[in-house]
């Protein structure tokens, strides 16, 4: 019996040719692998930048404690996103 990973039933996304001959087939399996992988957000660039909540604070600034676990927050969000 033949097994197959989730990887295997994503399209195959062939390399854009320089003269873009098949761009529609690279864009659309671009779109459906973007898709598969729930990451369409990205993609289309609907899903926010998370921010740095500490970025342009005054030096003596001491955040409360809901700022503070957004601060501590911050750099998984940002390396999820």
């Amino acid at each position: 019996m033949t097994s197959f990973s989730k990887e295997d039933l994503l399209p195959k996304i062939p390399a854009l040719k320089v003269d873009g001959s098949n761009w529609l087939t690279f864009k659309n399996r671009v779109e459906w692998a973007a898709e598969a992988k729930g990451l369409v957000e990205y993609l289309e660039g609907t899903k926010p930048r998370p921010t740095d909540p500490s970025k342009d604070q005054d030096p003596l600034w001491e955040p409360s404690d809901a700022e503070a676990l957004a601060v501590a927050e911050y750099p998984e969000k940002y390396a999820t996103w």
